[in-house]
């Protein structure tokens, strides 16, 4: 089934308006991670904040469950969890704990298993402007899966990561493709994530250039791109 469907999808911004994205047609079918390449300034971060209804505007269709969003995103929020590039744009409560409850009942329990396997539940208390860079990218990350995510936005969410902390993120983003999540991850590092990955959508001026099996994309994955080449063994796999 398809859980996300963008048709002709373009998108202006800045005066005079200048074309960042054009001509979109992408799916997310329900129950994959999607991984989404591209070099710096090809229109990622603008297709992620598009989908989630936050460029004001764009032309073209998007569908959630096969029904239009028109300008109203809200269906799409209710389900989607989402991790900027910058966690600071997104981290809001005076203590971790109060962080990680804002959008939820304030008497639901914190999934003590999220907060373990990244590192967080000693500091629960802390308040996010005290935490290291990478730790508060962990908060934001804890803060998406919270609410148990149809949908999850991941924007190059390896960034201050250690090994381990990477691991126990791609072990949970796989824990919920299985559960008939679907995961939009986009990333310079595509090493780890590769693996797991079921589509590969990659962007380039602005353009869809390739969205498919990874097998059949693996090959546009060079510093031409902006990305690290995958070991001999990730393209063949």
């Amino acid at each position: 089934m398809a859980l996300l469907v963008l048709e002709g999808v373009s998108v202006s911004l800045g005066e005079p308006p200048r074309e960042i994205l054009r001509d979109i047609d992408l799916t997310i079918p329900s129950g994959t991670i999607t991984l989404l390449l591209g070099t710096n300034g090809c229109g990622k971060s603008v297709l992620f904040r598009t989908m989630l209804g936050l460029t004001g505007g764009y032309r073209g269709e998007i569908r959630l469950k096969g029904t239009p969003l028109g300008r109203d995103a809200s269906p799409l929020h209710r389900l989607a969890g989402v991790v900027f590039q910058n966690p600071d744009q997104q981290l809001f409560g005076a203590t971790l704990r109060e962080d990680l409850l804002i959008g939820l009942p304030r008497d639901t329990p914190l999934d003590q298993e999220i907060l373990s396997s990244l590192g967080l539940s000693d500091l629960l208390e802390r308040a996010p402007a005290e935490l290291s860079g990478g730790q508060r990218r962990r908060l934001a990350i804890a803060g998406a899966l919270m609410g148990q995510p149809e949908l999850l936005f991941l924007d190059e969410p390896f960034i201050e990561l250690d090994y381990p902390s990477i691991q126990n993120l791609l072990e949970r983003l796989d824990t919920l493709r299985q559960g008939g999540s679907s995961v939009i991850l986009a990333s310079h590092e595509c090493q780890d994530i590769w693996p797991l990955v079921d589509q590969l959508i990659v962007i380039a001026e602005g353009r869809l250039l390739y969205q498919g099996p990874p097998s059949g994309g693996a090959h546009l994955i060079t510093p031409d791109q902006g990305l690290r080449p995958l070991p001999s063994e990730g393209v063949l796999s």
